[in-house]
Protein backbone atom coordinates (compact mmCIF):
# COMPACT_ATOMS: atom_id res chain seq x y z
CA UNK A 1 0.00 0.00 0.00
CA UNK A 2 1.28 3.46 -0.77
CA UNK A 3 1.80 6.42 1.56
CA UNK A 4 -0.64 9.50 1.82
CA UNK A 5 1.60 11.50 -0.32
CA UNK A 6 2.72 8.76 -2.76
CA UNK A 7 -0.69 8.78 -4.21
CA UNK A 8 -1.50 10.73 -7.19
CA UNK A 9 -5.03 12.22 -7.00
CA UNK A 10 -7.33 11.94 -9.99
CA UNK A 11 -8.58 14.96 -11.38
CA UNK A 12 -11.54 15.41 -13.87
CA UNK A 13 -12.13 19.25 -15.71
CA UNK A 14 -14.87 19.52 -17.89
CA UNK A 15 -15.46 16.03 -18.34
CA UNK A 16 -11.83 14.75 -18.93
CA UNK A 17 -9.05 13.96 -16.76
CA UNK A 18 -6.39 16.18 -16.24
CA UNK A 19 -2.30 15.88 -14.93
CA UNK A 20 -2.03 17.28 -11.70
CA UNK A 21 0.75 19.72 -11.86
CA UNK A 22 2.94 19.93 -8.86
CA UNK A 23 5.20 22.61 -7.69
CA UNK A 24 8.41 22.12 -5.56
CA UNK A 25 8.63 24.83 -2.66
CA UNK A 26 11.60 26.74 -1.71
CA UNK A 27 13.08 26.14 1.21
CA UNK A 28 14.89 29.01 1.92
CA UNK A 29 11.64 30.91 2.63
CA UNK A 30 8.15 30.48 4.02
CA UNK A 31 4.51 29.90 3.50
CA UNK A 32 1.00 31.27 4.46
CA UNK A 33 -2.17 29.84 5.45
CA UNK A 34 -3.83 30.80 1.74
CA UNK A 35 -3.02 32.38 -1.18
CA UNK A 36 -4.43 35.83 0.11
CA UNK A 37 -2.37 35.65 2.81
CA UNK A 38 0.09 35.35 0.99
CA UNK A 39 -0.72 38.46 -1.70
CA UNK A 40 -1.45 40.33 1.38
CA UNK A 41 2.27 40.12 2.60
CA UNK A 42 3.84 40.51 -1.21
CA UNK A 43 2.24 43.34 -1.18
CA UNK A 44 3.15 44.88 2.54
CA UNK A 45 6.64 43.67 1.02
CA UNK A 46 6.38 45.63 -1.64
CA UNK A 47 4.90 48.53 -0.08
CA UNK A 48 7.73 49.14 2.18
CA UNK A 49 10.87 48.37 0.16
CA UNK A 50 10.03 50.86 -2.31
CA UNK A 51 8.57 54.02 -2.79
CA UNK A 52 5.08 54.52 -4.01
CA UNK A 53 5.72 55.17 -7.57
CA UNK A 54 8.12 52.22 -7.82
CA UNK A 55 5.51 49.69 -6.11
CA UNK A 56 3.21 49.63 -9.36
CA UNK A 57 6.28 47.40 -11.06
CA UNK A 58 6.33 44.87 -8.24
CA UNK A 59 2.68 44.95 -7.79
CA UNK A 60 2.24 44.33 -11.62
CA UNK A 61 4.39 41.09 -11.65
CA UNK A 62 2.18 39.67 -8.58
CA UNK A 63 -0.70 40.72 -10.43
CA UNK A 64 -0.01 38.99 -13.21
CA UNK A 65 0.91 35.81 -11.44
CA UNK A 66 -2.47 35.61 -9.21
CA UNK A 67 -4.50 36.41 -12.47
CA UNK A 68 -2.46 33.44 -13.95
CA UNK A 69 -3.17 30.96 -11.09
CA UNK A 70 -7.29 32.09 -11.24
CA UNK A 71 -7.50 31.63 -15.23
CA UNK A 72 -5.46 29.11 -15.72
CA UNK A 73 -5.29 26.45 -12.91
CA UNK A 74 -8.25 24.50 -10.47
CA UNK A 75 -6.56 25.28 -7.02
CA UNK A 76 -7.28 22.50 -5.04
CA UNK A 77 -5.97 22.58 -1.55
CA UNK A 78 -3.43 19.88 -0.20
CA UNK A 79 -4.45 19.93 3.27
Amino acid sequence: MKDQEEITPVITVDGKEVDVIGMNETPMFADRENLMEAFDYAKAVIERSVDAEMAIYGMTAVQIIWNTLANKYHLIPKK
